[in-house]
């Protein structure tokens, strides 16, 4: 008798953890963001500890789909997010937010510098054989959390950077860095 109940339990969580995943790479999806943000702000809010919020979109990502096919786009966002999971810690996250676009969270209980992350992913989409074969670059947009930030004013502000990352070029990363 306690054998399907058990089953049960098991297969809720097994498609609930599904539920927060994007299919294609393996990341956290919106969902798992949005849940991931608001912790993290309590978090910052309870223990005085900062974190930034990157988005990263990709250059040129539509030509690839366009002109090599969405297999080939596939691959892109694969190897991407390979590069993004490779490059962060333990205590940080990466999403897919849609398409081309990825979100990354950063716990720090340091000094924050995400600048050198940044220019850590540039140089690797650069490096990368797959994505410069497609000339696909990145750009970054990232800001810090502040008190009295809600999710929705962090994550407008680094998207601001992001379009001003855009605006610059493409291939680089701005931020939206607001004094303490």
């Amino acid at each position: 008798q306690l054998l399907q109940p058990l089953h049960n339990v098991l297969m809720f969580e097994k498609h609930r953890a599904r539920s927060l995943r994007d299919h294609l790479t393996g990341l956290g999806n919106r969902s798992y963001f949005d849940d991931t943000l608001s912790s993290m702000k309590a978090t910052a809010q309870r223990e005085n500890t900062p974190f930034s919020l990157l988005i990263l979109d990709l250059d040129n990502f539509k030509q690839v789909n366009d002109n090599q096919g969405h297999n080939e786009g596939d691959l892109v966002l694969k190897q991407f997010a390979k590069i993004l999971r490779d490059s962060l810690r333990t205590n940080d996250h990466v999403f897919r937010f849609g398409g081309d676009e990825f979100v990354l969270l950063l716990g720090h209980h340091d000094v924050l510098n995400p600048q050198l992350l940044a220019q850590r992913f540039i140089d690797s989409v650069f490096n990368d054989k797959l994505l410069s074969k497609n000339k696909v670059t990145a750009s970054i947009g990232f800001t810090n959390w502040h008190a009295g930030d809600s999710n929705a004013t962090i994550v407008e502000r680094a998207d601001r950077a992001l379009y001003d990352a855009k605006e610059m070029g493409k291939n680089t990363f701005c931020d939206r860095i607001i004094a303490a």
